[in-house]
């Protein structure tokens, strides 16, 4: 046995692609490691999370590649017959293999496991790790793959069953993670805990176990229960799987065996061998139709693929798949609320995960059976000498595969509309037609490159690594782990923002035909060249050099086409967003730090007041801006020179200083430097006079913030406006990005330790008067902030006019909606909501509002101001945003949505609750202090959450919130791969949003309300504008001096410092 695994490995080491493989694996190991940056911080877990991954998305892959080559070989090279013969047992020549296969896979995860403890510098209890994922997660599961694939290939003598078997494994097990909470998963989630107690006993990889323990214990540990039984059950069922295997018995490879009757006898009759004397042989010339012929062709192609059993059991499973996803979640709104589903939600829920990767699948498999359908019967070189071209061939193939994908559309289509019926949900049948229809678009651009690919390429395998590369780099994070992130990266996809009932696909419908059209001309022309360079489906090889110049005039245009097409299309996207990518924005912010960053050593004028005379043209797509700047000297030191920046993606048409002449227009850059004909001193005020127009991109889909659309427009003034001054906003604060370009790292600053001394000071805050005039449709409302002082109609305008009464924080805003607004005046407030169907929902936003205005002025202070206005908006970004004077809700979760029966309260409320409380953390104070994170702004809106919650609902409410964030933190916590930092001192979403409920639920069961509150008020009175900026430790302390001396370590404990575990283990902390 010992020689034989020695052979078995010699001739694996000899074989291509199993480096190929070996390397694809290491390669991606290294591209995952480098992809999560410095890890020096936290590298356990963030090995854990990158190692989890490799086994996940690279390891079944890695074994449909390789497995063949290790257990088929005899049949692929027609060698059973004489190796069946050879003295050795059939099984121990299957165990030979079988564990060759396994020690090498084993060895390449020991690589790719070395190369991310060398990631995290190989410390101790790094490398132990390392073992243990190496020894413990990953032999399991090789033994596992390595059994299964032995069993299909003996059960079923199918070395392509390997290749679609494991491609659905990967993608099923994709599935499931995501529907149990994977945290390698963006977006996954625990949709039933009954399939998560499943998948912790059966996950073959032990994921769900080991984050199970994790977010039970909080820290991530080497060993539990439930992992250990699981992997456990893992070697056990790949040793069954084996003995199956070992146990199946080989394939029989006579046909006529069972009937026991001679060839002769069993070919039909009129095949049966005669004389052919007497017969005599003339020249016949075939005048065959193209059309008859392509008919026959496509025929033929699609009756090979409906009779396949694999092909019809797909065919039979994919509309219950579609059915299954869309019926367990159409109601499904977010946690604890439902709404009522029409088709825009039932498609959602396929049509942007599933439909792409399964009909990318579908697509792949049916072009590979299509396409080498003559080879794997052996007819290619029949068929490359009867009297059909190659276009014929080519685009037979290419029609055959469009109406197998449109019957696959229309499968999906049947099972979405029995899902929706059962589900009572409204069908929009003109939307059915519309999401397939461009679903359907994306998948034929696929088909004609992967048609165009077969027909070139002559060697099966490199088509399928072609064809791999492809859906790798359309399919996984490669690209924004090597750090491209232009749009035409995206490879046949069409950029369309999921519709919804708010506005359709008015979000991105400008992209639909310009894309389409794009990517029609690109697969066209890389089929063409395909055509040109083969001969009637026998691929390159056999290219007749008869037809180089009519080949090589093809592949010129075909060239010239495709380059054409890419220049054109980038400089159209160029020209509308000149930072489009992620590369091009880091170059500017570099650039704009190392030209303008000695600004900040130079005296400029503030902002006092804001003068905005803003035209929207929703139908256009575009506004018009005209803008008065108030400046004002607040230094005793004379200014002489003011610089006046913008961002790189909006220029400014016209830009006046009042009393100063232009010194310098940086036109790349966006910057102007005005040279004062006489110095500005302190008090003194300048008007700043700038034009600009913003308009929507039509090549790319609606950015959240920057919105003109004839259904809504909203225009936020960052990043638009100009800056006066250097932008310290602009510069990069991540320390390895400004290290590869040659910057000096910036230090890192907790705010617990930055601001631990009273008298620190660092920021102002930055407030300013607003009056605006803005003008839209005649039939839509224009909002700004401050209050409405007139409106008319002019023309086809209608105009509104806008002030504030007081400063407020220097963030413009202006929409533009159709919706009639409801409208309550509470305390000489103005409060205002614009949604598509005003409801009981509205009335629950419009008490929200009120309850928190009311608390807030009975114990902290009063709303600063004459209007508060709230807007439903598309499902394109947050569940809500607040801005000065103005709140967003999503009109999916925010109108749409009601509890649902066992919700433990209502997310309507809360989430109106936490924006408003943004009026005063965030735009009251929170602001201003630029070395300062967001407890002040985020955590204490928490806090307020938890308030008015029991005030209004109850303590069970308040107690529910809490369990739900609580699990959210413990969900959050498993996932992130950062050290836990103080709450004062945090960055991370699960801890300035879960965390700080827990915390502050803890301090109030301590202390009561009564101290927060007195610290909240006593922050205010200190640190409102004008006076010097709050921060976080500024809360602290004065937390601190309104209780007893007693509390001062529980505050610390849950404040200001990074151990969670008295809030993990709260009963056990208690006793």
């Amino acid at each position: 046995m010992k020689s034989l695994i020695l052979n078995e490995s010699k001739f694996f080491i000899r074989q291509p692609l199993v480096w190929i493989t070996g390397t694809l694996m290491s390669l991606f190991a290294l591209v995952l490691a480098e992809g999560t940056g410095s890890i020096s911080d936290l590298p356990l877990k963030q090995m854990q999370m990158i190692s989890m991954g490799l086994l996940m998305l690279a390891l079944p892959l890695a074994f449909a590649a390789i497995s063949p080559v290790m257990y088929a070989r005899d049949r692929l090279s027609n060698m059973h017959e004489l190796i069946s013969v050879a003295p050795i047992t059939h099984n121990q020549r299957l165990y030979s293999r079988w564990l060759t296969l396994v020690l090498f896979q084993w060895g390449f995860l020991a690589c790719c496991d070395l190369i991310f403890a060398l990631h995290a510098n190989l410390e101790a209890n790094v490398v132990l790790f390392a073992l243990f994922n190496w020894f413990f997660l990953g032999l399991p599961v090789v033994a596992l793959l390595a059994s299964f694939s032995l069993w299909v290939v003996e059960k079923f003598n199918s070395t392509f069953l390997i290749y679609v078997v494991f491609i659905l494994f990967w993608l099923g097990y994709t599935i499931l993670a995501s529907m149990t909470g994977s945290p390698i998963l963006a977006g996954s989630k625990v949709v039933n805990e009954n399939l998560m107690t499943f998948m912790q006993i059966f996950d073959p990889y032990g994921i769900t176990a080991l984050m199970a323990g994790l977010q039970q214990e909080g820290e991530l540990t080497l060993f539990n229960p439930s992992l250990l039984a699981n992997r456990i059950g893992c070697l056990v069922a790949s040793l069954i799987l084996l003995k199956l295997a070992l146990s199946t018995k080989p394939f029989e490879f006579n046909l006529f065996k069972r009937s026991g009757k001679t060839v002769q006898e069993e070919l039909p009759e009129q095949l049966a061998f005669e004389s052919t004397a007497g017969f005599r042989y003339q020249r016949v010339i075939q005048s065959p139709q193209s059309l008859c012929i392509l008919g026959r062709l496509i025929l033929n192609d699609i009756q090979g693929i409906l009779t396949n059993k694999l092909n019809i059991l797909l065919l039979c499973g994919w509309p219950v798949l579609v059915f299954e996803e869309i019926l367990s979640g159409i109601g499904y709104a977010e946690a604890m609320s439902v709404l009522e589903p029409t088709s825009f939600d039932a498609l959602n829920r396929v049509a942007w995960d599933l439909i792409p990767i399964m009909g990318s699948l579908l697509t792949l498999l049916f072009s590979w059976q299509i396409c080498w359908r003559s080879k794997a019967s052996d007819m290619a070189e029949l068929i490359s000498v009867a009297p059909i071209k190659s276009l014929i061939l080519s685009v037979s193939h290419l029609l055959s595969l469009m109406l197998l994908l449109a019957f696959v559309a229309v499968l999906a289509a049947m099972g979405a509309f029995v899902a929706e019926a059962i589900a009572g949900s409204v069908v929009v049948p003109t939307h059915y037609l519309a999401q397939f229809s461009l679903s359907y678009l994306s998948l034929i651009t696929m088909a004609i490159v992967f048609v165009a690919i077969h027909t070139l390429i002559h060697q099966r395998l490199i088509a399928m690594l072609i064809i791999f590369l492809v859906l790798l780099v359309k399919f996984s994070p490669l690209m924004q782990a090597l750090g491209v992130t232009h749009p035409l990266w995206d490879i046949f996809t069409i950029p369309v923002s999921p519709p919804d009932m708010f506005w359709g696909y008015s979000g991105s419908m400008s992209t639909i035909l310009p894309y389409s059209v794009f990517w029609l001309i690109i697969s066209l022309a890389l089929l063409s060249i395909a055509v040109a360079f083969s001969h009637r489906d026998v691929g390159i090889n056999n290219f007749s050099m008869s037809k180089v110049k009519s080949s090589f005039a093809v592949l010129g245009v075909s060239i010239l086409s495709i380059v054409s097409a890419m220049g054109i299309f980038s400089h159209q996207i160029s020209s509308e967003v000149p930072l489009v990518t992620a590369e091009q924005s880091r170059i500017w912010r570099i650039d704009y730090e190392r030209e303008y960053s000695h600004w900040l050593d130079i005296a400029q004028p503030t902002v006092n007041a804001v003068d905005s005379v803003v035209d929207i043209y929703p139908q256009q797509g575009y506004a018009a801006f005209e803008l008065t700047y108030t400046l004002t000297n607040p230094s005793n030191e004379p200014i002489h020179k003011v610089l006046v920046g913008g961002w790189g993606n909006t220029l400014f048409s016209e830009a006046s200083l009042d009393g100063a002449e232009l010194e310098l227009y940086d036109e790349r850059l966006n910057q102007r430097v005005f040279k004062l004909e006489r110095p500005m001193n302190q008090g003194e005020e300048l008007k700043l006079k700038v034009k600009f127009e913003y308009r929507q991109p039509s090549l790319l889909p609606a950015d959240l913030h920057h919105i003109v659309k004839p259904d809504f427009t909203y225009i936020r003034s960052v990043p638009l406006l100009p800056h006066i001054g250097f932008n310290r906003n602009a510069m990069i604060r991540s320390n390895e990005i400004r290290e590869e370009y040659g910057m000096a790292p910036t230090d890192v600053v907790l705010p617990s330790e930055y601001y631990s001394l009273d008298q620190t000071i660092d920021g102002r805050y930055d407030f300013v008067e607003m009056k605006t005039r803005v003008s839209t449709r005649d039939d839509q409302y224009a909002i700004a902030q401050g209050a409405l002082i007139r409106d008319w109609v002019e023309g086809k305008r209608r105009y509104f006019e806008y002030e504030t009464s007081q400063a407020i924080r220097n963030i413009p805003v202006w929409l533009s909606v159709p919706f009639e607004p409801v409208e309550r005046i509470y305390q000489n407030i103005d409060l205002k909501i614009y949604a598509p169907k005003p409801d009981e929902a509205s009335d629950l936003h419009m008490t929200a509002m009120q309850d928190t205005i009311k608390w807030f002025e009975d114990n902290i202070h009063s709303y600063p101001g004459e209007q508060l206005n709230l807007i439903a908006f598309p499902n394109i970004g947050p569940t809500g945003y607040a801005l000065p004077q103005t709140i967003l809700i999503n009109n999916r979760v925010g109108f749409r949505a009601k509890p649902s029966e066992k919700a433990g309260f209502d997310q309507r409320y809360r989430r109106t609750v936490h924006e408003t409380a943004h009026q005063w953390f965030g735009h009251l104070i929170g602001s201003g202090a630029y070395n300062d994170r967001s407890f002040l702004i985020e955590s204490m809106a928490k806090y307020v959450e938890l308030v008015m919650l029991e005030r209004r609902y109850g303590n069970e409410t308040a107690q529910a919130l809490f369990e739900y964030e609580e699990g959210r933190y413990r969900i959050g916590q498993a996932r992130s791969s950062r050290p836990t930092l103080a709450l004062v001192d945090a960055e991370e979403s699960h801890d300035q949003y879960s965390r700080a409920t827990l915390v502050f639920s803890r301090l109030r069961e301590a202390m009561g309300d009564e101290p927060i509150l007195a610290a909240i008020k006593q922050l205010f009175e200190e640190h409102a504008y004008p006076k010097t900026p709050a921060t976080s430790m500024d809360f602290v302390r004065a937390l601190k001096r309104h209780t007893e001396q007693a509390h001062h370590q529980l505050i610390d404990q849950l404040l200001l410092q990074s151990d969670i575990s008295i809030l993990l283990n709260k009963s056990e902390q208690e006793s």
